[in-house]
This record gives C-alpha cells, structure tokens and sequence, in this order.
C-alpha cells in the first residue's frame, strides 16, 4: 500500500514538472539570469560579452536561449566582434542545480561568424583567448563527478562562417557551412574539431571541396610552449576552383586534388608531414583520353620565430626517377626568403610527355618519349629581395615517338643551363632586372644537311625557341604538328633556310607565336580546296606578331597551267570571330578559266574547295575570309576568246567576289570600267556585272563563233545576270541589257531580195535584252547606203533569227534563219523568201 501511494506521488510530481516544462517558460523571466551568464562567458573568454536576451527553456534539457550573442575583439585586431550568432543554446548541467550553482553542459551557436584576424606585428586575436583558457581552473568536459572548478562546456557551432583578416583588411577567403566543436578533453589538452568548405566572398564557387580539423590543443603556461596535434584534410577539391579560391582567377587547370597535412609539436616548433594526390590532371580546354595521376609527399618543421618553414623535404615518384624538393622558406606570412635545391633524378622524359599531352593543346593522343632527365637548380633569395637561380642538367638518350613523324625524332643529348639577369653580357645596374632564365641548346635533324641548331630561353613568364639552320619542309611541318604547331598548310616537298623563333607566355593558355623568316625553294603545297598541288619554285615567308608575308614568289599550279608571282600578306590576330585579312598582289601569264574551273569548281571535286556548294556561307572556311588586292594577267582565255593586259582590282568578303575597275585588250577593241561580281552564298554561285566595250572586231568575234558571219566594230556598254556551275546552267538563267553602237558593219550572210552584195551599214544604234536565252533587239536605228531601217526582233542563244527591218514608205524586210544561214523576205508583196548567202 505504501509503495503505490509512493509511485502516485512520483507519478503526479513528473505530471507538475512535465506542466511546469510546457506551461512555465512564457511566465518566467529569465533576464535575471542574463548578467550572471554574461559574466560567466567573460570569465571564460577574457573578452567583452553581449546579449540581447535571455529566455528560459526546460525541453529537452534546462537551459536558456540566447538571442544575438556578440563577442567583442581586443581592439588592436579591429572594430569587428570577434564572434557573433544570432541564436545559442546554453544548456546546463543538471547535477548542478542540485548543487545549488549553475553550470553550462553544452553551448550550441546556429550561423555563428568568426574572424581571425593576423596583425601587422605577426599576432593572431586567437593567441589571448588560448592563453586565458589554458590558465582558467575548469575541469575537463566530460569529467562525471562535479569538482569545485566548472568542468568546461561542451561547445559546438553549425552551419558557421569564418572569415580572415590580415591587419584591418578582410580577405576575400572565407569558410563556410563550417562545423565546429571545442571541449576540454583532458586536464593538459582541447579537443578540437572544425569542418567547412573553402569560399571567396568576391566568387561563386561551389567545388572547392571539403576542409577537416581533428586534434588536439595542449594547456600550457604559455602561447609558444602549447603542444598541438592536429590532422588537416582537404578531399575532393577541383584544381579550377582552388585555384580561382587562392588566385582570384581560374588558373585553367582541371582535376581532383587531394590533401592531407599532419602537424605536432609545441607551437614555437612544430612538425609537418604532408601528401597531395592530385587525379586526371588536365588542361580545362582538353577534353578525352585519360587523365594523369601523380602523388607527392613532404616533410618539414615550422618555426614561430621567423616564421620559417625547414628541413623541406618533398618527394613525387615518376617511373623509374622522381622529383625532390629541399630547403628552407622563411618569412612564409609575408617578405618571405627562399633558399630552395629542385632536383629532378633519372626523371622519364615520357613522364614529361604525357604531362606536356594534358597540359598543352594539338599535342597528338599517341606522342611519346624515351630518355631520361637529371638536373639540379636551386633558388634563393637576394638581399634586395630578388630571386637568384643557379643550376643545370642534361636530358640523355632523348627520342620523341608520333604516328605524325615517319620516324622518331632524335635532338641527341640536351643540355640546359640557368642563366642569371646579372650574368649576362652586358647587363650591369638599372632600374630593372630581367630575373633569371633557363638557357637550354639542341640540334635537330629535319631532313637538311646539317641538324637544326635550336636554342630556348625560359623565364617565370615566358618562353621563346630560337630555330636556325636548313631543313626538308615537310620534315619541320611535321616536327611543328607533333610539338603542337599545326601548319595551315600542308607542305610535300620543300627546302627552307629558316631564322624562326617561337615565343608565348605561360599565363592563359596563350597560343605560342611564331616569328621570323624562312626562305623557301621549290615547295610544294596542298591548300584545302584547291584540286591540285601549289608549287613555289622561291619566296620569302616573314612572320611578325602582326602579319604574315610570302614575298617576291614565284609560283605555279602546273596541273592547271597556272604561274604567278607576287605576294601575299595575312593578320595573325584576330577577334572571335575570327576573320582572315588577305592582302594580294598577283602577276600572271596566262589565265585559262577552264582550267581554274577544274581547279575550283567543287562539282568537279570529291570535297567543295569552300564549303559554299550548297549550304550556309558560314559552313566554308572562306566565309571566315576577306581579300582584296590588285591582279594582273598577259592573257586570259575563256573558252577560244582571248583578252590582253588583264588587270583588276579585286576584293573577296561574306563569299562574295568583287572585281574592280576591270580592264583588259579585248577582240581587237577594249573592256574598261568594269564591275563584275560572283556571289557563292546560294546554292547556286551568282555572277552580275557590267562593262564598257570600245572598239570590239565583229570580225573577231565571228572567229571565236566559228561562224564568219559580221564585220564592224561594236562599242557600248553592257550589263548581264547568270547564276550555275556549268554553261548549260549559265546560258539557261543569263538575264541582261545593254546599249550598242554598231559602226560600219555588215551583216556577211544576208542579202536582201534584189540586192547583189550583203547587208551593209554605216552605224548601227539599238538597245538590247537578254531574258529566257534570247536577245531582243529593241529601237534599232540602222543607217545603209540605201536609206534608215528601223530594227527590232530577237535572236536566241541557238542563233536562231527573227528580225525586222522597217522602213517607212519604201520596201521593209523579215529576217529569219540562222546566222550560219540568214533568210530574208519583203514584209509587203507578194515575192517568195528566198535564201540569201
């Protein structure tokens, strides 16, 4: 009986407190107890301390709700708080209500921010508060039995940014979503636990991967004496990113970067251990084939005082070699001074190669290297605060292997050297020091009769590789496409004397630029389009950063008969899109369009020459192309008709050719002021045009008809419209006009009924259509030894006739027929046609 009247006592007294938990809160002012906790924490952290309220809470433990907590910094590190959170949790210890005091269990903040600041003087804000932790008499964490000392609380924040500053100035790096947890593990150490993701406050990042704190954080008398276990992990971090986060920009580098960093010992001297695994290493811009993967690890000590980092030791494996990296760095936060030896050991040039195939672009998939490199260089740092390089190596049995090379490309042994800014010839005091560079020196055999002599000067900044000697062009057109300078053209014979040199920055992906000049002889190229080979019996190539020159050439396509000289210059930069400017200068011989038209007409070839047959202008390599220039020719034939001092000024833009002030000697007479345009940007080519004739022999012009059938001479001036690919489509679409004056003509095959010689004029006036494949002659004013005829009618492009000679008052005439064989009859009477001859 007693015992149930006992457990309905326990049983209604969880029912008040329960009630109590539920009901009591909202009227309670825990307020009271907002100058006792405020003391409590300054105590604890030796710093100001602020709270905007205080409000109780029973469920799920007693304790009380903070709201905007704010920590106050020592000022010599800046105006902003140390720590601020808008919401924390204390909840208290229960075994120490008993004990009629109040102890905080556990301090939970939600988005707290806190900065770390570094002064000018190399102090961090931080170093006060572990100095005052490590002489404050609390208790461990986790200590079960109360003691009279607080047993520290168990401190964790969630979802928390951490912010850096250096002096007054706030970094762009940050942490954030960071988790952090702070407990007294021990009598003599902190346990300490952090995690967060890297950021700037200036990008939008979002893989930069993860960062890990664990270890452990001694209690000692003072700051330099306090031991420090800690392990670091960064895990998954992509190389673009990080290095967006450390740079501010995107160094252009992808992969998976792995890092783990141990560091123990007392803080004045610490130990660190350290391995990267860095995986598909590549160039952002590469995309394919198969990643490289490489690891290295390092040892080394810290020192406080300096701030040095020594005993260096970094190792990276590679095949049957590695790389070792040893020395010192001291003042590593700021004015830091090196005093580092790079040592590469029996290092495999296809290591190299393979590094070289991800790193930069147009090195083909299947390049590959034997031999090995040695070399030593170290780097310290001068009291002006210059960097000194000093050093060299060899590469041994070095061969570069391609599908693209016939056979392996041997330079033989290549020996470099470090060449310092103030051991060069010449170079004293000023105001500027170039640095050092890497001066490295080889000779390439390319197909002449001596090995190409090649010299190449390396800097932190750039790079430039000096070639000189003769070479077989195919030979160093291929050496150029398996280093990754692909040739625009694709060259099948050729000698070349060659003073070139190529040069480019390491920054940006920059494309290398080639310079110089290379003297040509009998050379043979293949442009894309163009159905037959292009011979250059001699030029000159000159290669400035601004333009490309082929000088005083001469040249010749011998499949279409076709010699030339002149020149020809192009841009060699350019804005996306990126538009070729082509300056021309060309002299011909002879010109025949059959013979171009087997060159260039893309129904006659296996690929169109431009892209332009029947699709979009942009689909074809020239519609990326604008020309313009002056040509000259001795003679140009289409089909049998022949002209003379050829020359126009020509111009190609949007896939469009424009010929200029077009002049030639043609049958006899001229051509002048002429404008002809063929239009590619259809799915039929386009010609339009017009031109002044002088002076043409209709004697002439009957020999290249092949039918003898007109004398005279023929002046006006003409314009005419066609569109197609051969000439039945020519002739079929050809639209037209023009004005004609006809002076002392005859028409040799047509006599009129009752004359006895052929039709003879003294001039002949008319205005003339082309539609349809027919000619209509329209207000003819034909003036004949026997009176004016009025002229009209229309004559096919079949030379079929059918004229009309009227004359007002006196006989009038119909003409019929061909022009091989005229027919001609009165329009009035009643006389039969007869054919005249």
């Amino acid at each position: 009986m007693a015992a149930r009247t006992m457990g309905r006592r326990a049983a209604v007294a969880l029912a008040v407190l329960g009630l109590a938990a539920l009901l009591g809160p909202p009227f309670f002012n825990a307020n009271r107890f907002k100058g006792r906790l405020v003391s409590a924490m300054e105590a604890a952290l030796g710093r100001p301390v602020a709270v905007d309220e205080v409000t109780l809470r029973l469920l799920p433990r007693p304790g009380f709700d903070l709201k905007n907590l704010v920590v106050s910094d020592v000022p010599e590190f800046g105006a902003e708080p140390l720590l601020r959170a808008t919401e924390v949790t204390a909840s208290l210890r229960l075994t120490s209500l008993w004990r009629g005091r109040m102890e905080i269990a556990h301090l939970s903040l939600a988005e707290p921010s806190l900065n770390l600041v570094r002064s000018a003087e190399g102090r961090w804000n931080l170093e006060s508060l572990l100095a005052h932790a490590a002489q404050a008499p609390v208790a461990p964490t986790g200590l079960v039995r109360a003691e009279t000392r607080p047993r520290f609380p168990y401190i964790e924040a969630d979802d928390g940014r951490i912010n850096f500053k250096l002096g007054q100035e706030k970094k762009a790096f940050a942490l954030s979503e960071a988790e952090f947890a702070l407990w007294l593990e021990s009598e003599e150490a902190w346990g300490v636990r952090l995690e967060g993701r890297p950021v700037r406050t200036d990008a939008n990042l979002t893989d930069t991967g993860t960062f890990r704190l664990r270890g452990t954080l001694g209690r000692a008398p003072s700051l330099p004496e306090t031991a420090l276990q800690f392990d670091l992990e960064l895990e998954k971090a992509q190389l673009g990113q990080l290095s967006h986060l450390l740079l501010g920009r995107d160094s252009g580098w992808r992969g998976a970067l792995q890092l783990a960093v141990s560091v123990s010992g007392l803080l004045r001297e610490l130990e660190v251990r350290s391995s990267a695994e860095v995986r598909d290493f590549r160039r952002l811009d590469l995309v394919g084939g198969t990643g490289l993967h490489s690891v290295a690890q390092c040892t080394g000590r810290y020192r406080a005082q300096g701030e040095s980092l020594e005993g260096i030791a970094c190792l990276m494996p590679a095949e049957n070699g590695d790389l070792a990296l040893r020395g010192t760095i001291a003042g590593i936060f700021e004015h830091r001074r090196y005093d580092l030896t790079l040592a590469a050991r029996e290092l495999s040039m296809n290591s190299l190669a393979q590094l070289a195939r991800r790193a930069k672009s147009n090195l083909p998939e299947d390049i590959s290297a034997a031999g090995v490199l040695n070399a030593a260089f170290t780097l310290r740092s001068h009291e002006d605060g210059n960097l000194h390089w000093e050093g060299g190596g060899a590469v041994a049995g070095f061969r570069l292997r391609t599908s693209l090379l016939p056979t392996e490309l041997v330079p033989g042994e290549v020996k470099f050297t470090v060449e310092d800014d103030l051991s060069r010839t010449g170079r004293k005091k000023g105001p500027k020091r170039e640095g050092s560079r890497l001066v490295a020196a080889a000779r390439v055999p390319l197909g002449g009769p001596a090995p190409i002599a090649v010299q190449s000067y390396l800097t932190s900044s750039d790079y430039r590789v000096e070639l000189h000697g003769e070479a077989d062009v195919p030979s160093l057109a291929r050496a150029a496409a398996s280093l990754g300078l692909p040739l625009p053209l694709t060259p099948t014979k050729g000698r070349a004397k060659v003073d070139l040199a190529v040069s480019g920055r390491w920054a940006g992906f920059a494309a290398p630029m080639v310079t110089g000049r290379a003297l040509l002889r009998q050379t043979r190229l293949q442009p894309a389009g163009l159905a037959a080979a292009l011979e250059i019996a001699e030029g000159e190539l000159l290669l400035t950063h601004a333009e490309a020159q082929l000088r005083n050439f001469s040249a010749s396509v011998p499949a279409a008969r076709l010699n030339f000289t002149g020149s020809v210059a192009r841009n060699r930069r350019c804005e996306s899109p990126c538009v070729l400017l082509l300056r021309v200068s060309l002299q011909a011989s002879d010109l025949a369009t059959d013979e171009l038209n087997r060159l260039l007409n893309p129904r006659l070839q296996d690929k169109s020459w431009f892209g332009l047959g029947g699709g979009k202008p942009a689909e074809g390599a020239l519609s990326r192309v604008r020309a313009e220039g002056r040509i000259t020719a001795q003679r140009v034939r289409i089909k049998s008709l022949e002209a003379t001092r050829f020359s126009a000024q020509v111009e190609w833009k949007d896939g469009k050719l424009t010929l200029q002030d077009v002049e030639a000697d043609l049958l006899g007479g001229q051509q002048r002021d002429g404008r002809w345009t063929a239009d590619f940007t259809g799915a039929q080519p386009g010609y339009e045009g017009a031109a002044v004739l002088s002076d043409i022999s209709m004697e002439q012009a009957s020999r290249v008809m092949r039918t003898p059938w007109a004398t005279g001479e023929v002046s006006g001036r003409i314009e005419l419209q066609t569109r197609g690919w051969d000439a039945a489509e020519l002739a079929q679409s050809a639209t037209g006009s023009g004005e004609l004056r006809w002076r002392n003509g005859s028409f040799l095959r047509l006599r009129l009924p009752s004359a006895t010689s052929p039709l003879q004029w003294r001039r002949l006036d008319a205005s003339l259509t082309l539609r349809d494949g027919q000619f209509t002659l329209a207000e003819g004013k034909m003036d004949t030894p026997s009176g004016r005829f009025e002229v009209s009618g229309t004559a096919t492009l079949g030379r079929e006739l059918d004229l009309k000679l009227l004359r007002e008052g006196a006989e009038s005439f119909a003409v019929t027929g061909t022009l091989s064989e005229p027919k001609a009859a009165f329009l009035r009477g009643t006389r039969a046609a007869l054919p005249l001859r």
